[in-house]
């Protein structure tokens, strides 16, 4: 996730202006053709302009963005190129093809835009929140990482590659086995204490929900270093229907794990990302890798 972090900061700056398309995912085989008639692959950030057109190849889609943070997914079908202002009239729904996959993702689109309506930082028409870090506190026997925040009933994975700021002696320099434990902030009881020699550790959340949400510290010591890591882990509020389509969300990109297409894996993807949630999106992003090489995932 730290390549995706970086790679949009140095994304042109120019995208950010009135009438542009930007690609956010290319599904399959699509061309882009400019106004010459010369026709090139086309590519995840490309950004499309006034006189160019789009030619989905059999089975292909692509996910499109506009300047007003509306979010469509074009497939293949009857119409299989678009121009650039055709496009455009894509953002009103009465034009966009109501088969039931394409109503879903569109639901599972409007996740993400309300999602980064909210954000505070956007780059190139990609959601980029500041990173996970670490805060030092006057304590001196503790690194106090900032809040993380984690979906209520999903598994997460904590991944120290993906923490910045972390003492080069911590990752470094450590041999031994790191001691990790959970604690219910509330109860003050401990939920897991485990020992492992990994710097990534999946914990299995289904079996100790709360009905008034999570308030959860994460300790992580080791006898080779002074200092332990610690972080407030707190799940986020989820309407109903929210709940409702990211749960659908979750069945459909889970599906994909079998077989070769990561279509609602990125959308899924993309959505914990914007809410920040950045260790439910790490199991996630494992789970999806284990089976097949895919590489519209290589950007996460």
């Amino acid at each position: 996730m730290k390549k995706l972090i970086i790679l949009l900061i140095f994304l042109p700056s120019f995208v950010l202006a009135d009438g542009f398309l930007l690609v956010k995912e290319v599904w399959g085989k699509v061309n882009l053709i400019h106004s010459s008639n010369k026709k090139e692959p086309l590519e995840t950030y490309s950004v499309l302009k006034e006189g160019q057109s789009i030619e989905l190849l059999e089975s292909s889609k692509v996910w499109i963005r506009d300047n007003n943070n509306n979010h469509f997914i074009v497939v293949f079908g009857d119409k299989n190129q678009y121009s650039f202002q055709d496009l455009i009239a894509l953002v009103d729904n009465k034009h966009i093809n109501n088969s039931s996959e394409k109503t879903f993702s569109q639901k599972a689109l409007s996740l993400i835009r309300e999602s980064s309506d909210e954000a505070s930082v956007k780059i190139s028409g990609m959601i980029v929140s500041a990173p996970a870090g670490v805060s030092r506190n006057l304590n001196s026997n503790i690194y106090e990482l900032k809040k993380l925040f984690i979906l209520e009933g999903v598994s997460f994975t904590f991944d120290l590659d993906d923490m910045v700021d972390l003492p080069l002696d911590y990752t470094n320099k450590i041999t031994q086995d790191y001691n990790i434990k959970i604690k219910d902030k509330s109860s003050k009881r401990i939920l897991y204490d485990f020992v492992t020699d990994k710097k990534s550790f999946e914990i299995d959340v289904n079996n100790k929900q709360n009905s008034l949400g999570i308030f959860w510290m994460l300790e992580i010591s080791n006898p080779n270093f002074p200092k332990n890591l610690v972080a407030d882990l707190s799940s986020i509020y989820l309407d109903r229907d929210t709940h409702k389509i990211l749960h659908d969300l979750i069945n459909k990109a889970n599906e994909e794990i079998t077989n070769n297409e990561c279509f609602y894996q990125v959308i899924l993807l993309e959505y914990l990302i914007s809410k920040e949630l950045y260790l439910n999106a790490r199991y996630f992003l494992d789970n999806f890798r284990r089976n097949y090489n895919k590489p519209q995932l290589n950007r996460f």
